[in-house]
Formats: C-alpha cells, sequence, structure tokens
C-alpha cells in the first residue's frame, strides 16, 4: 500500500469517495487521499513483467516423471556421459517402467517423488518376489533424474535415488543371484584370462547352455549323449524329481560336446576328474574357476559380483523370462515340477519350442559375449516357434 494512504483519517477517506467526480472535496486531506489512490491503480494496472527464469523452472517442473521418462527412453544415451545404450538395454527398462512406474509414478512431478516413496515401490515389488526388478525401479528413477537434470540446468531438484543404495533393496546373495547380459560379456572375457584349462571354461559355458544342475553335469556319461538326434537324456536316477530329463542340444552344445570328446575319448564322463579319468570331475572344481575369473574381473577394474554354478541356471531362465518366452518350456528346461492344479493337467514336453528356445538361447548368449543385440535371434525363433505351432 501507499504511504500515503495511511496518513489518511477514515472521515475523510469516505467524503473524499462521496465527492470523486465531483470536484468538491472537503478539505486538502481529501486531495491527497484522492491522489493516492489514483496513483495506486497506475501501479496495479501496469502489466507485471515476470522474471523469465522463474517461468522456465515452472515449466520444467511442470512436466511429470512420465514426460521425462520418455524423453529418456528416446535419447537412447546414457545420462552421464552421453554412450548409446544398447537396444536390448533401453528395452528391459522400458519393460520395467511400464510394469512398475508408469501407473505409480508416471503423473507424478519431479519434486513429488521421495526416497521414502520409492524405497517403499521398491519394496513392494520385492515382496512379490521380484527383487531384481525392484533394484532396476531404482536405477530407471535414477538415470530419469540425471537425464532431467542434465538437459535442463534450471531445475533444482534431489535425485530421490541417490539416498537409496540397490543393497537396501536387495544384495543378491547367491539364491538370488543371476547374471545381467553386460556381466555375462564380463564374466567370459576374464574366463579367457586366467590360468586354466580350455575344457573347463567350456563346461562352464555348456552349464550355462544347457541349464543343468551341476551335479547332473558332473556325472553324465557318454552313453546318454545322442549325437545323431542332438539330445542328452539324463536317465530318472540321477535327477532330482526322479524323471527321465531330455537335453535338446544346440549347436554350440554339440561342438562342446565333441571338445570334451577329442580330449577324453578314454573315460565315461563327459568331463572326468584332473587326475584320474574313471572318476567325474570334484565337486568344488567349476566354482573355483568361476571364483578366479570374477577376482580377474574385479582385478581389471569392473564391478562383477560373486556368484556359483548354479546362478547360471537362474541366469537362462530369468533372461529367457525376460525376452518373453514362454515360462513353461523354461520350466521343462530346467526340470522343474510343480506342485500345483495347473501343473497337474499341464504334462506337455514341449519338445518343438524347447528345442528352438535352447538354440535361440546359445545364439543369444553368444551376442551377449560379443556385445551384439540379441533381439533379431529373439525375433527369428519367436517366428519359427509360431511356424511350427502352426503346422501342428
Amino acid at each position: 500500500m501507499l504511504p500515503e494512504l495511511l496518513a489518511v483519517p477514515l472521515g475523510h477517506a469516505a467524503s473524499a469517495w462521496q465527492l470523486l467526480g465531483t470536484g468538491l472535496p472537503c478539505c486538502q486531506n481529501c486531495l491527497q487521499y484522492l491522489s493516492a489512490m489514483q496513483q495506486r491503480t497506475l501501479v496495479f494496472k501496469q502489466p507485471i513483467v515476470r522474471d523469465p527464469t522463474v517461468t522456465k523452472l515452472e515449466a520444467a517442473n511442470a512436466l511429470t516423471f512420465g514426460s521425462w521418462a520418455e524423453r529418456y527412453f528416446e535419447d537412447k544415451a546414457d545420462p552421464e556421459n552421453g554412450a548409446r545404450l544398447a537396444d536390448s538395454t533401453l528395452a528391459m527398462r522400458r519393460s520395467v517402467y511400464n510394469r512398475y512406474l508408469a501407473s505409480t509414478f508416471g503423473k507424478l512431478k519431479l519434486d513429488e517423488i521421495t526416497p521414502a516413496l520409492l524405497m517403499q515401490l521398491c519394496e513392494k515389488i520385492k515382496k512379490n518376489g521380484a527383487p531384481a526388478p525392484a533394484v532396476q525401479v531404482r536405477e530407471i528413477v535414477l538415470l530419469v533424474y540425471r537425464y532431467a537434470l542434465s538437459k535442463d540446468k534450471n531445475l533444482q531438484l534431489k535425485n530421490p535415488a541417490i539416498e537409496i543404495r540397490p543393497s537396501d533393496i536387495a544384495s543378491f546373495k547367491p539364491r538370488d543371484r543371476a547374471l545381467t547380459p553386460s556381466e555375462i560379456k564380463i564374466f567370459f572375457a576374464s574366463l579367457e584370462k586366467i590360468g586354466t584349462t580350455p575344457t573347463l571354461r567350456l563346461a562352464i559355458k555348456f552349464l550355462l547352455l544347457t541349464m543343468v544342475r551341476k551335479g547332473e553335469f558332473l556325472n553324465a556319461t557318454w552313453d546318454e549323449v545322442d549325437f545323431e538326434n542332438a539330445t542328452w537324456i539324463i536317465p530318472k536316477e540321477r535327477m532330482k524329481a526322479s524323471r527321465a530329463h531330455i537335453v535338446y542340444l544346440s549347436n554350440q552344445t554339440l561342438d562342446i560336446l565333441v571338445s570334451f570328446k577329442a580330449c577324453f575319448s578314454a573315460s565315461k564322463y563327459l568331463h572326468p576328474g584332473r587326475y584320474d579319468s574313471n572318476n567325474p570331475l570334484s565337486n568344488a572344481t567349476l566354482n573355483r574357476v568361476i571364483d578366479a575369473a570374477v577376482k580377474k574381473a574385479k582385478d581389471d577394474g569392473f564391478d562383477l559380483e560373486s556368484f556359483t554354478v548354479h546362478d547360471l541356471r537362474r541366469t537362462a531362465s530369468s533372461l529367457l523370462n525376460e525376452y518373453g518366452f514362454n515360462r513353461d518350456w523354461i520350466e521343462k528346461c530346467l526340470a522343474h515340477e510343480e506342485n500345483s492344479v495347473r501343473s497337474i493337467y499341464n504334462k506337455a514336453e514341449y519338445s518343438f519350442q524347447r528345442k528352438v528356445m535352447l538354440q535361440a538361447w546359445a545364439d543369444m548368449v553368444n551376442c551377449f559375449i560379443d556385445s551384439r543385440d540379441p533381439w533379431l535371434v529373439v525375433k527369428n525363433a519367436k517366428l519359427n516357434l509360431l511356424n511350427i505351432v502352426e503346422s501342428i
């Protein structure tokens, strides 16, 4: 309020309003009051000029998390260093975003998402049996905020994901461990650098490609392998569920078996022990080789957490599920027998589907190791499977 208004008595102010327009003010005080009111009117009729920085900041804040997420996915680059991300990585992150973040955070503004809110969502996802996606949710939020802050320097926000460590959500102990495509690449590169035999390197890859348990491989004998039909039939006596299990052999696994045969033709075992070909490989050997490769990766500056032979099965299952292969086919490859009403009625073996899927899986692993996008492999496998189903 202008200072002149404060000096005019109430009675005079009323008289001034009554005489406004008549040209007959009652006194000097009234003249002062009217003059002050006229000045005030002029002040408030002037257009308000807003600070452009404030306007831009408000516009940026008005964008929702979903809007920024879409811009991040369209940019296809790491917000920290600008490196282009692999299509498979983006596809995996978008899948997680669509399933877990779009409906919960999509319409929220950036300043509405707090560390507590993010942790609450991650805990809910983990509780529903998905610890790996829960960690990915935190990662996506971290990256979307980094992207927004890098694109608009006027944003004054804290990244809520910074206050949450991945280990706060899930620690991935061995029973939860599954390797990512980038970890597969790092591991096999490190495996080539350590002092071990070529056949032990092949044995670890064979386990990853066939999805069998360690004991099922260690005690495998040549009379179980049918090269002509590209199958390995593990007898029920050696299976956890006491049912014979057929492993459909990809071209890559057949090549590995040829290497084993060339090296161990005198033994009945696919890969016998180091010092006695009449005995199987020792139970601890493969885990020691994995530990040595992981240590080498860490020494070379890579962030690769420890894992065991058994985690190779979980890795295959997790990635095949992520790439959209049928869960029933995957469970059959793992020789899992579910105790559910559904499993009682589902006695299908999915022979053709498993054969195609395991070949696709071997090709996918090669893509991961060579830093190639596996989506064309996946697409062709699914088209092949569709043709098989239509011809049955």
